[in-house]
């Protein structure tokens, strides 16, 4: 079985491991090492020997070992799979691994999180931001059946200061008539209700360079029609 991801620079990653038998009361989750990394099994190792002394976790079928190219595969009963999500994406971040629950093809970690972030969505929360997952994220709940499809991009240390977008069909208020033809509608908060303002946003690479742009406090991000929104 071979594993892709992005990277941070865009680029396709990938690893390979074992193809294993099929565990139906089970949730795989793959942990990956860094491929150019020239000492990449040290932060795997590290997280294996943290894994390994993890009592609250039960691996019921398979030992959690190193595997295949730079892999931890590590099995997980349905009924920890939400404890499981919390602590192996802490374990990722921690030690700069990528992090997917392969039985769903979802990817939680890239290796390069900024813990300075979170993300919270309808369907999943982040402790820390990776600029790689933004557009896979948004592609993903563009193909959710959800009605609640929204992405909010928080700061960690600074309440109320945020970004968010949520596609326009999801929107439960009105917006400019000028932006009735996009397709994502984005917003930003500094502080509290009296700087909080939206834009249309006409597609996901639109969203993804709004969002890059205000992580990276750039003069281009106020050329956008913003409106100030009363809530």
């Amino acid at each position: 079985m071979i594993f892709y991801y992005m990277s941070r620079s865009g680029s396709p990653m990938a690893a390979w491991l074992p193809r294993r038998g099929s565990l139906p009361t089970m949730i795989s989750w793959l942990i990956v090492g860094a491929v150019r990394r020239r000492f990449f099994s040290l932060p795997l190792r590290a997280a294996q020997a943290e894994l390994c002394s993890d009592d609250a976790l039960t691996f019921e079928y398979l030992d959690v070992v190193i595997e295949g190219d730079r892999c931890l595969w590590v099995p997980v009963a349905y009924q920890w799979a939400t404890e499981a999500w919390q602590r192996l994406e802490r374990l990722a971040v921690r030690h700069h691994l990528g992090l997917a629950d392969i039985s769903s093809a979802f990817v939680v970690c890239y290796g390069d999180e900024d813990p300075a972030y979170t993300v919270r969505t309808d369907r999943w929360d982040n402790i820390a931001f990776s600029r790689a997952s933004l557009l896979p994220s948004l592609e993903y709940l563009c193909e959710d059946s959800t009605e609640r499809r929204f992405y909010i991009l928080s700061e960690y240390d600074r309440d109320e200061h945020y970004i968010q977008t949520i596609m326009m069909a999801n929107l439960s208020y009105e917006v400019p008539e000028f932006a009735s033809t996009a397709q994502w509608w984005v917003e930003y908060r500094e502080g509290d209700g009296d700087h909080h303002y939206g834009a249309p946003a006409a597609t996901m690479v639109d969203v993804v360079r709004m969002f890059d742009q205000w992580l990276a406090k750039s003069e281009e991000f106020s050329s956008y029609p913003w409106t100030k929104m009363d809530f």
